[in-house]
């Protein structure tokens, strides 16, 4: 099912007039996430104002529904302070996603009190680069603001490269994915950044391998690519 854009970018733009820039603001201490100038949030009024919500929208074989908070050419400096490990900013971008989730049309069949939320596992190399899996980091982070369950779902097969260099055509395919719990009725799939939803599509596969009438959303901080 396509991701519908006149609900989902309504909501956003709902979202980011009130509750993100916000959420974002409320950050303790320190400089500025993005652009490390001295503020007493995590993000600084400036940097906040440059974000934009998604535009387009994507069909990712076998998802339900899926969302994405950001623009991603309007929001790379926070995705790219986000996957360096700043963890400052992790709660509040999950605080905005949560919220984004609220402001949707209630949408049974992915988001109940029975589903579970997981994330599409980078690959090794690129998690001991970064200190860690950043859509792991985000998944927790956003069941703590959503009260739903977490889970490690996915493990990435081993020799899978990293979609991060790869061309439109070879994303698409996505990486291989194996699943390695019980998905139950429904999954939400964590990633940071959706392009081309091949690797969301490649989560979803795996999923339904194991259950097949799994119903799978998706949520991302940041959409890149869409039309």
């Amino acid at each position: 099912m396509a991701w519908s854009t006149s609900d989902a970018i309504g909501s956003a733009s709902r979202l980011w007039d009130s509750a993100a820039r916000g959420t974002l603001g409320l950050l303790g201490g320190g400089g500025c996430g993005v652009c490390r100038v001295r503020a007493p949030s995590g993000l600084c009024g400036p940097c906040a104002a440059t974000l934009e919500p998604p535009t387009g929208e994507l069909s990712i074989p076998g998802v339900a529904h899926a969302w994405a908070l950001l623009n991603y050419a309007h929001a790379r400096d926070l995705v790219l302070a986000l996957k360096a490990g700043d963890r400052r900013l992790v709660d509040a971008v999950a605080a905005a996603m949560a919220a984004e989730l609220r402001s949707a049309d209630p949408i049974t069949d992915v988001l109940c009190p029975a589903t579970i939320i997981t994330w599409a596992p980078t690959s090794a190399a690129r998690a001991r680069e970064r200190g860690g899996d950043q859509a792991e980091v985000l998944a927790r982070a956003l069941a703590t603001h959503t009260g739903l369950r977490c889970r490690r779902l996915l493990r990435r097969a081993a020799g899978s490269p990293p979609q991060h260099g790869r061309s439109a055509a070879q994303r698409r395919n996505g990486p291989a994915f194996r699943c390695v719990g019980q998905p139950g009725p429904s999954v939400l799939v964590v990633d940071d950044v959706m392009t081309t939803g091949g690797t969301i599509a490649a989560a979803a596969r795996a999923l339904h391998a194991r259950t097949p009438d799994c119903v799978v959303g998706a949520m991302a901080m940041a959409q890149s690519g869409w039309s």
